[in-house]
């Protein structure tokens, strides 16, 4: 992208590519490339191989053709300009709705495992005591780690394996405080992680809830501890529920042509609300937007890199449509050098105090920039310190505070240089 004056002019170079070492690219499918011509001419376009390019200028608000929302805007005064950036690309920045839709999952999973729970322990004081820990401690547990995820999902500064060693230290710590599991079950829990072999799972899941629940040693949730007939128990269970009816009927309604059963298992139920919890599914496929930003002067506030050669601001991220959005925002000032000079006998306004300055300035009535103006009109270094301590507006009897503190501070500060 290049500002050019009140526009910016954008160029958007699109394409798929695989996902391997020796990465592909092929064009998009026709479908996308229709959907970004929504926002660009037909004349503006054109290939480089398997890349789809697309060039415009917009004023103001930026294209939604990646997907989301953006703005750019210039604010001029006699002593320079300040402009701002900002964008972001996909996700989901309704971040109430966002952890509705994990806690809702956890709430279905809930939901299963209670009404199993309800039907298979046939002791009635185990069977009691594991349906409160199921409707209450587990429920909000569950909705804890699922925003563990959900925050974790949001660190995009760090690599993926620091995420999740991140998330991996969170979540077991947490588990630990609560007495799912302890510090010494690490290598049981490690070696039935790299076995995947479901007995494994069941034996540590049946030491977490005895631990868990306080029970007395016995056979009392022996299931939880038996691989094949827990698997077996829950498959029986789960068809019974709303949940899992309304699952068989939305498969069947997709594929008229099946009308088994077992052609949708009632253990990917569970998996499913798992997911949904923790990992959303994005509802577009995964990508990266790579971000170039050519305004020609650092920034004095960004989340993107410098580039000194370039003269430009570098952003890249990966995005989809179930995280927060991806965020590129920058804001830079460009001094009227010759101008300040003149005013104040050198440049005394540029980065983020030439932007406050500009705001500030914009922020005046017409009338009070006209004066302000006249006023900069006949200002020189020589006289400038004293004459901006005593100026006023028309009608107002004391100084302006702001615009004399600012420029007490960096004349001084030019003085002293």
């Amino acid at each position: 992208m290049l500002p050019d004056g009140e526009s910016m002019r954008r160029s958007l170079t699109v394409w798929s590519e695989t996902v391997s070492d020796d990465a592909k690219a092929s064009p998009l499918p026709r479908a996308e490339i229709d959907h970004f011509r929504q926002f660009y001419q037909p004349s503006d376009e054109h290939f480089e191989g398997d890349k789809h390019t697309f060039v415009g200028l917009f004023e103001g608000e930026m294209p939604g053709d990646v997907g989301g929302a953006g703005s750019y805007e210039r604010f001029e005064s006699q002593l320079g300009s300040t402009s701002l950036y900002s964008e972001r690309f996909r996700g989901e920045d309704d971040l109430q709705a966002s952890m509705q839709k994990r806690n809702e999952a956890v709430d279905h999973l809930v939901e299963l495992l209670h009404h199993w729970a309800g039907n298979e322990i046939s002791d009635p004081e185990t069977r009691e005591r594991l349906l409160v820990f199921i409707d209450n401690d587990l429920r909000n547990d569950l909705k804890n780690i699922a925003a563990y995820c959900w925050t974790h999902a949001m660190l995009s500064d760090l690599d993926e394996q620091q995420v999740m060693q991140r998330l991996v230290v969170r979540v077991s710590q947490y588990l630990a405080e609560r007495d799912y599991v302890a510090m010494q079950d690490a290598p049981k829990i490690f070696a039935a992680l790299n076995s995947q072999d479901a007995q494994q799972y069941a034996e540590v899941l049946h030491a977490a809830m005895v631990r868990k629940l306080g029970l007395p040693e016995g056979d009392t949730i022996a299931i939880l501890g038996d691989s094949e007939r827990l698997q077996s128990s829950l498959r029986e269970s789960l068809r019974e529920t709303s949940l899992y009816r309304e699952e068989l009927a939305r498969y069947r309604k997709a594929h008229p042509q099946s009308d088994e059963d077992d052609d949708v298992d009632p253990l990917g139920l569970l998996l499913k609300y798992a997911l949904e919890a923790t990992l959303p599914r994005s509802g577009s496929e995964w990508g990266v937007v790579k971000v170039n930003l050519r305004c020609g002067t650092e920034p004095y506030v960004t989340n993107g890199s410098w580039d000194d050669e370039t003269r430009s601001v570098r952003w890249e991220e990966s995005i989809d449509d179930a995280n927060l959005p991806a965020l590129a925002f920058a804001g830079w000032s460009e001094p009227n050098e010759r101008l300040q000079e003149r005013c104040f006998g050198a440049t005394v306004l540029s980065g983020e105090r030439l932007a406050k300055y500009v705001l500030w300035y914009r922020g005046l009535s017409a009338a009070e920039r006209e004066n302000w103006d006249s006023f900069l009109d006949d200002l020189n270094p020589a006289t400038a310190p004293g004459r901006i301590e005593e100026f006023t507006f028309p009608g107002v009897e004391e100084p302006s505070e702001w615009p004399r503190s600012l420029f007490a501070e960096v004349l001084s500060e030019n003085k002293q240089e």
